[in-house]
């Protein structure tokens, strides 16, 4: 069905999941959507289709995130 936009694309259905990792030596706290998810690791967590804003936050670097 067409999205509620009405530009005739249909909306996402269904849902996917995310792994995040860190390499061991610090964890990272991960946002999905502007909201807190958990801290690495991340695994298997079940998430809506459609596009997302992931951001991993290192607790040490005061506020610096990469947007992935």
């Amino acid at each position: 069905p067409p999205d509620a936009a009405g530009d005739g694309a249909a909306a996402p259905r269904g849902t996917g999941t995310l792994t995040v990792k860190d390499n061991g030596s610090r964890y990272l706290n991960v946002t999905l959507d502007g909201r807190f998810l958990s801290a690495t690791p991340v695994v298997q967590v079940a998430i809506p289709a459609g596009t997302h804003v992931i951001e991993l936050l290192d607790p040490a670097s005061l506020g610096d995130c990469t947007d992935v």
